[in-house]
């Protein structure tokens, strides 16, 4: 076992280490929130898939610009966003097209309506807005995205954001990586459980609910276990329980240099240790070891500073 080891040197131990997967499972995409993909996520189409006005305003060929600045373009009918029919615009007209709808065969240009002026029917520019050019406001084919690019790598990890995003593709079911089960101990005689009345010289449990919180959020499972009493054999029986049951063990409290700090000795009897002792502050009695050559072990200290919890 190495002690009093960099930070360094810390992470290239975790890193160097041979992890498999737990396997995966298909689950539906809204129930796939902080989950990891198991699989590449590619587009099934270009989106969007045809051209399609940017804006709401009146779809001409730009060729007839002149004609728009002077006698204007008649107005040769409506065309709505999701309407499924195709539209053709005739040489000296315009239609007016709304945001999102498929511009019309014949248009590659696009009049907004606060630069239009009607009068009798016909458009004409506003001699005070900008001219408009050839494409402006127009989204092309596959301009978000193209057929069977990769949208989302395997290992990313979902947010709302990438929700959002298989809504749009129609993935009703994804492949996520089954999360590791993680086992949080916290305790020592000082440390009573949220919820309890207060007692003197006592102080909440902080450590197990805020790691819990955090590997929730990157998508593990953690597991909550009743706090450690500073017993040597009553820890010891909880560590080997928690054992059983999970993927990965995280203790706090029992790591540094105090009488009843039995929990890193239990841990070494334990546990197959790779490090105790990292240089850094706070944080120093950071242990890690190895279970049965599975289950990956942390021994935290109890106390991580003022922006962290204090426990044990």
């Amino acid at each position: 076992m190495k002690r009093n080891i960099s930070f360094e040197e810390s992470l290239q131990i975790l890193s160097d280490l041979k992890i498999e997967p737990l396997g995966y499972e298909k689950v539906p995409f809204s129930q796939s929130l902080n989950r990891v993909l198991a699989e590449e996520v590619r587009a099934k189409h270009n989106m969007p898939k045809a051209e399609t006005s940017a804006m709401d305003g009146y779809a001409f060929c730009f060729d007839d610009l002149h004609l728009l600045q002077t006698s204007g373009l008649k107005l040769a009918g409506i065309h709505r966003a999701g309407q499924k029919e195709d539209i053709s615009c005739p040489r000296g007209s315009c239609v007016k097209t709304f945001t999102g709808a498929k511009m019309p065969q014949g248009c590659d240009a696009l009049l907004l309506v606060e630069h239009t002026i009607l009068k009798d029917n016909l458009c004409i520019l506003n001699p005070q807005s900008p001219e408009p050019k050839r494409g402006q406001w127009i989204r092309k084919i596959g301009e978000n995205y193209q057929k069977d690019e990769v949208l989302l790598k395997k290992g990313t990890l979902i947010t709302p954001f990438e929700i959002g995003l298989l809504a749009e593709l129609n993935y009703a079911f994804v492949c996520v990586y089954i999360p590791p089960k993680i086992a949080i101990l916290s305790g020592g005689d000082e440390i009573i459980e949220v919820g309890e009345e207060p007692q003197e010289n006592a102080i909440y449990s902080v450590n197990n609910h805020l790691l819990g919180a955090l590997a929730q959020n990157f998508g593990a499972k953690p597991i909550l276990f009743p706090l450690l009493k500073d017993n040597p054999e009553k820890i010891k029986h909880q560590i080997l329980d928690a054992l059983k049951s999970c993927d990965i063990l995280i203790t706090t409290g029992g790591a540094s240099k105090g009488d009843f700090d039995y929990t890193q000795y239990i841990l070494e009897e334990l546990c197959a240790m790779e490090f105790k002792g990292i240089r850094m502050k706070p944080g120093k009695p950071v242990g890690f070891g190895i279970y049965q050559d599975k289950t990956c072990v942390f021994g935290l200290p109890g106390f991580t500073g003022p922006a962290g919890g204090h426990d044990g």
